[in-house]
């Protein structure tokens, strides 16, 4: 595939270069643990984005989300070109995360992961509908009165996997100071 921007006015046009790059399309499915019915599947999204360099424009191309149909599968409308991807899951339902990630037979949950030519292989995500709970509060002890600090900003933030953004959890507290994270 390959995209060249290209200003005509007023003349003949010679010489125009479009740089390809190679590309793959593959398709994938989520699907619940141990068999468990997905519902809202139709409402997640799956983002592969390339980590490469950026294009001849400066630009670093990020591919639109894929939507996934209610049976969990996505693609195949997806061209990748042989680079290292990332691959993000949003818009699950509450409490549900992702639990495994493969493509192919690579673990690619919270990797980055190589194509580096033509390839069949598909995206497999499997989700848990058992996310944990985090319920608190949150008091301002900035002025030493413990009352509650209400739309105070609260980041969950793992403390073994930094580099796994994807696990990172934001919310902002109520009026009474109070807020839960899910999933």
């Amino acid at each position: 595939f390959g995209v060249a921007a290209v200003d005509v006015v007023d003349r003949d046009l010679d010489g125009v270069v479009v740089l390809c790059k190679a590309a793959t399309a593959n398709e994938g499915e989520i699907s619940m643990e141990a068999g468990e019915r997905l519902s809202g599947a139709d409402r997640i999204r799956v983002s592969i984005h390339p980590l490469g360099q950026p294009d001849a424009s400066g630009v670093f191309e990020i591919p639109s989300p894929l939507e996934v149909a209610p049976d969990g599968t996505f693609g195949p409308a997806l061209f990748l070109p042989w680079d290292a991807h990332r691959l993000e899951v949003s818009n699950l339902p509450e409490d549900v995360y992702v639990k495994a990630a493969h493509f192919g037979p690579k673990d690619i949950l919270g990797n980055s992961f190589p194509i580096s030519g033509p390839t069949s292989d598909r995206f497999e995500v499997v989700v848990s509908s058992k996310g944990g709970r985090v319920d608190g509060n949150v008091g301002n002890v900035v002025s030493g009165e413990d009352r509650p600090l209400p739309s105070a900003v609260v980041v969950l933030v793992p403390n073994a996997q930094l580099q796994r953004i994807d696990l990172y959890r934001m919310t902002t507290t109520d009026a009474s100071g109070r807020f839960t994270i899910r999933g």
